[in-house]
This record gives structure tokens, C-alpha cells and sequence, in this order.
């Protein structure tokens, strides 16, 4: 077992905050669960980060990230279990293999459960949730490294030494029409606007999945690097301005900076702004 200095505390290490911004409902849903603990139950060596956001009209959203998180935890723990894979950590290279909790092969199981769930949920109660669907992110951390699987819009972000960078990929209308900004057929500021930005290319709908983010090798993390996930609705603050609010928040605890994110989401007073959910994770 690693040292306790080498442990994420709850708070100071990770957390998560979420607001309803202008929707009448939380369709989002997201948790922590601890994969290798540190010294107390309070502390983890390895975090499973799950973010799922919903959609799907009145509660049909609700109930499809709820569900689809849930059987994606249990999904990935029953992987874990039934073929009794090593919870060590990946070296100091970020090489792992199929015997490891941050197994491509692990999510993948997890993606599979979840996505059986919400169309067994569907199934159910068809009248209901006919349109049920959700995004989905889950991504395994370490002290030195992440690794991901990702359906839909919702995003894992990395802050280092002042920038910020999107991790997954984008399934999502808006990452189209960013190509068309950078191919200078389209203006930054029509994209802001765009009525199809959020419309979503790939996500859990109980079928057959369109498109799927799991890179084969884990991203190597360093000490002092921050670690977002989040639904789209944090999408309400640009690059810049996200970059230079946890710039200045960094030494502050997980929960402070989550905390202040989402703060900064609703001061914006965006109308219908959309739920916003934020993960947080500390490198040290």
C-alpha cells in the first residue's frame, strides 16, 4: 500500500458540487467510488469518477442517468471481481494490462451494463421513457494517471500550469461546428449561438452505441495537475475563463474549487441555463 501522503482526501483531494441553473429538474448524476483505498476510508489511492447527463424530457432524463450511473459502478466493480483483477497501480510508464483496474477492458464491461440497464429501464415503462436516454464518463484516477470511457457531450478536462485541455472526445454537434470555426467557415461567435451545438451525435439510449472515447493507454498525470468532469452545462464558461478561475483557485480544497465553478456558472444568468455538474480531482 502507498504511503498516506500519497492518498486523495475527500474535500481537500476530490469532490463534486452541482446546481439546477434554469431547468426544473437535476438530470445530472455523478459519484465517487474508491477502487484502492488509502489508510482510512476517507482517503483513496484509485477513484472510479462517474458524470451522466440526462435526457429525455421531463423525469425520462432523471431516470436514465441515474440509472445508467449506477449500473455502470456496479458494472465495472462486478468486471473487477469476477475476474478478480489486480487493483495495483499501473507503473511509472503508464503501461497496465487486461489484469489491471485501469483496464480499457474494465470500462468497456462497465459501458455494456450500463447501457443494457437503461434499456431494460426502458423497456419497463416504454410510454414513459420511449426518448430516455443519457451521456456518460467514467474515468479511473490514480496519482499518476487517468484513464476513460465516454458516450455523449460530457467532458473530462485537464488544468496544467495555467491551461486547460479537453481529454475526451466530444460527441456532440458543437465539436462539428468548432471544425468549421477552426476551417474559418463559421465565426467563433455564431457558434456560441448555434441552435444545433448541443445536439448530442452519440449516447446511452439502450441500443446500439454510435460512438465511443476509450483510448488503450492511460494519460500520465503530474503532480499539480487538476482534473475536471463535468455534464455541459459548466460549458456556460469558456476555456479561458475556467483556466484562470482554478489557476487562481489551485491551492485551495476540491470542494472550494467545485464549489466556486459552479458559482461562476450561475452568476452568469444564462437564460434556460442548463444543469451543470463538476468533478473534481487534485494531483499532488
Amino acid at each position: 500500500m502507498l504511503s498516506g501522503e500519497r492518498s486523495m482526501r475527500v474535500d481537500a483531494d476530490f469532490a463534486g458540487c452541482q446546481i439546477l441553473g434554469q431547468r426544473d429538474e437535476q438530470q445530472d448524476a455523478y459519484g465517487f467510488s474508491i477502487v484502492l483505498a488509502g489508510e482510512n476510508e476517507y482517503e483513496a489511492q484509485t477513484l472510479l469518477i462517474t458524470v451522466a447527463d440526462g435526457m429525455g424530457g421531463y423525469t425520462g432524463g432523471r431516470e436514465a442517468s441515474a440509472e445508467a450511473l449506477r449500473a455502470f459502478v456496479e458494472g465495472y466493480f462486478g468486471y473487477l471481481d469476477e475476474r478478480k483483477v489486480s487493483a495495483k497501480a499501473p507503473d511509472a510508464y503508464g503501461r497496465y494490462d487486461d489484469e489491471n483496474c485501469f483496464s480499457s477492458w474494465a470500462l468497456a464491461a462497465a459501458l455494456g451494463v450500463a447501457n443494457g440497464a437503461l434499456d431494460n429501464l426502458i423497456r419497463k415503462n416504454p410510454e414513459k421513457l420511449e426518448e430516455a436516454g443519457t451521456t456518460l464518463l467514467g474515468a479511473v484516477v490514480s496519482r499518476s494517471l487517468v484513464a476513460w470511457i465516454s458516450v455523449g457531450d460530457s467532458l473530462l478536462l485537464l488544468w496544467r500550469k495555467g491551461e486547460i485541455r479537453r481529454l475526451n472526445a466530444d460527441h456532440s454537434m458543437r465539436a462539428v461546428l468548432a471544425q468549421k470555426v477552426a476551417a474559418r467557415q463559421m465565426l467563433p461567435s455564431d457558434l456560441a449561438t448555434h441552435p444545433e451545438r448541443n445536439v448530442l451525435l452519440s449516447a446511452l439510449l439502450g441500443g446500439e452505441i454510435q460512438d465511443v472515447d476509450s483510448p488503450e493507454k492511460a494519460t500520465p498525470l503530474q503532480s499539480g495537475d487538476i482534473l475536471l468532469a463535468a455534464s455541459d452545462g459548466l460549458l456556460t464558461l469558456g476555456s479561458d475563463e475556467l483556466a484562470s478561475t482554478i489557476g487562481r483557485l489551485r491551492d485551495k480544497s476540491a470542494i472550494k474549487i467545485a464549489q466556486r465553478l459552479v458559482k461562476a456558472v450561475e452568476s452568469k444568468r444564462t437564460p434556460k441555463q442548463d444543469n451543470a455538474t463538476v468533478a473534481v480531482v487534485k494531483i499532488r
